[in-house]
């Protein structure tokens, strides 16, 4: 089959496209030239079609339709929030021309939209962090001193604001600080969604959900360490199984009606975890779930296309780690800055360990390898001073 792999600046793609060449698909990689295409330049990558920088989302979707017509209805696997938004909403313009899983766009919304996804979750009976609002026309240096410390600040709808995950939310651990930070974020976004602070490890639930609503992949991993050490993407993780976060991340997904790729986030442990958010797209640590075995890839392409999706389980290996090594080197020297040398050490631990994979690297494609380091490279230079990674 031919598949449409889009976005193809992002590192989670050089994984995915390598996992589809190896299921015997002919990938075409897309990009925009305004990126450094990571993934054009794998060496698995049947095709590259670089399309000009700064394309208007008319001319992005038209560009995507006509390069689906030239290559007769394949496969389209957007990677992405642009195209998945671009597909929501143009699903019938590109129906006859690939066979792609989107949501509709209500769903996408909700999926987006973190209240919303917190009161579903509530609904349905899944552990959500406590939320707290001002009283009525209660003055916000009032409403910060009843406040239990840290608490959590998030945008509504982050994803929608064009900002990358770590500055879609702030931690607030004092009242002065809260205020500041509140204004702030009320000033691009109002309301500002303010959630009580819960401690432990980002747990994620990965699922891709077919056109019927039915869960064609499903997959579990845990943090293990991330950059910034604030709260940030994370930058190694680890493959597991919770049977229980599964089932909940399933039926939330479900009662949106969504279709297509999601990660569901949780904190806490896997007995005691509460809902995060919901990531209506393709995840940072994606590349983990090709690497050890769980064929998102593959399982998209035969949902898209109709096929009927085994029943959910743990078909893939746990325990695998994977690590994104510069992010991660720069996240153990944050950690190593807060004395947390346990941390540190983990990292050069799992930097010597065999079962410790890199999410981009790889030794038979060394084309995209040297790629992505340009990416970093070009990223350094583009970097305003004291910015963040």
């Amino acid at each position: 089959m031919h598949v449409i792999v889009t976005d193809c600046h992002y590192r989670t793609t050089p994984a995915l496209i390598r996992e589809l060449a190896a299921a015997g698909h002919t990938v075409t990689a897309v990009c925009e030239a305004s990126h450094t295409p990571v993934g054009l330049r794998c060496r698995q990558a049947k095709h590259a079609r670089l399309l000009p920088a700064g394309l208007s989302e008319i001319d992005y979707r038209e560009a995507l339709l006509d390069l689906c017509h030239s290559l007769g209805r394949p496969v389209l696997l957007p990677v992405g929030a642009r195209t998945v938004d671009i597909l929501a909403r143009f699903a019938a313009h590109f129906r006859p021309a690939a066979h792609f899983l989107a949501p509709a766009p209500e769903a996408l919304d909700r999926a987006n939209d973190k209240a919303a996804v917190a009161r579903e979750a509530t609904r349905l009976g899944i552990p959500v962090p406590a939320a707290f609002a001002p009283e009525g026309d209660e003055p916000l240096e009032h409403f910060a001193r009843r406040l239990s410390y840290p608490v959590v600040l998030k945008y509504r709808c982050g994803e929608k604001l064009g900002l990358p995950a770590e500055r879609r939310y702030t931690i607030a651990r004092y009242a002065t600080e809260f205020s500041r930070r509140y204004r702030t974020m009320e000033d691009v976004q109002a309301p500002v969604l303010v959630q009580e602070y819960i401690r432990g490890r980002g747990l994620g639930v990965s699922v891709l959900m077919d056109a019927q609503g039915r869960p064609a992949f499903v997959f579990c991993h845990e943090r293990l360490r991330e950059y910034p050490v604030s709260g940030g993407p994370s930058t190694a993780c680890r493959s597991a199984w919770f049977p229980a976060l599964a089932e909940r991340a399933v039926a939330l997904l479900r009662a949106l009606h969504f279709s297509g790729f999601a990660m569901v986030e949780f904190k806490g442990t896997p007995e005691n975890a509460r809902l995060l958010e919901i990531n209506p797209r393709l995840w940072g640590s994606f590349p983990l779930a090709c690497l050890c075995g769980a064929a998102p890839g593959r399982r998209y392409v035969d949902a898209a296309c109709g096929v009927t999706p085994d029943p959910p389980g743990c078909t893939y290996q746990t325990g695998f780690q994977m690590q994104y090594f510069f992010s991660d080197a720069a996240a153990a020297f944050g950690y190593l800055r807060r004395g947390r040398l346990d941390q540190t050490a983990a990292f050069v631990v799992d930097c010597l360990s065999p079962r410790t994979k890199g999410g981009v690297f790889s030794a038979s494609d060394w084309p995209g390898s040297l790629a992505y380091v340009h990416s970093l490279l070009r990223r350094s230079r583009n970097r305003p001073p004291g910015g963040g990674e």
